[in-house]
């Protein structure tokens, strides 16, 4: 005896495919009419300058020992949600450090006992090839001052980041850019539309 034809099954075959598309353009229109009432709001706020040798602790902290970052400061008036860019020096030898982030993803916690295995950030497949001198694009909707400390390192090594401590040369310095956005309905797309115009070398690319 054939089985009958599920509720669910007849629900799906029922569907309205165009009323369902004309729902969706609704919601990209009315994001599109968010972005354009707060593009002319947009602007960098902040630039922050450092290199991995400034701070306190190199890598994994002692426990117990808290991380100072004084150049992170200006970061604790950023109360809204925010799209960051860390940018490098033009004059970096990008193969070189592409090469020591490869090094540091690829290590295998088996190789060393006392190092933790850290969750990593991808590298794009074009990176070698890229003349963007922009590292990583990302964004965050609160608490931006603990997502940029998980990119230097100082964060849980199950979060995925760029754990800079522990692989970046030390005598290169960064720059870190803020876009603090009002609505934080259009987040997503601001780093998207940066991340596609700059072509960072590291991280996912939002589209």
């Amino acid at each position: 005896m054939p089985h009958p034809i599920s509720s669910t099954k007849r629900t799906v075959m029922n569907l309205n495919l165009q009323e369902i598309m004309d729902e969706r353009i609704a919601v990209h229109q009315d994001k599109i009419a968010k972005i354009n009432k707060e593009k002319s709001n947009l602007k960098i706020s902040k630039v922050i300058e450092f290199k991995t040798a400034d701070f306190n602790i190199i890598g994994e902290p002692p426990k117990g020992r808290s991380v100072m970052i004084e150049q992170l400061s200006a970061l604790d008036d950023c109360k809204m949600p925010v799209v960051y860019v860390f940018e490098l020096p033009t004059t970096t030898d990008k193969k070189a450090l592409l090469d020591k982030f490869q090094e540091f993803r690829s290590r295998s916690s088996s190789e060393d006992p006392v190092l933790v295995k850290r969750a990593c950030a991808q590298l794009h497949s074009d990176s070698y090839n890229s003349e963007s001198n922009i590292l990583y694009v990302g964004s965050k909707r609160k608490a931006i001052k603990d997502r940029i400390k998980q990119h230097l390192g100082y964060g849980p090594a199950g979060t995925y980041a760029m754990h800079l401590t522990f692989w970046f040369p030390a005598d290169i310095k960064l720059k870190l850019h803020i876009v603090e956005i009002e609505n934080e309905d259009i987040l997503t797309e601001v780093e998207a539309a940066l991340a596609t115009k700059l072509k960072p070398l590291i991280g996912k690319v939002e589209k």
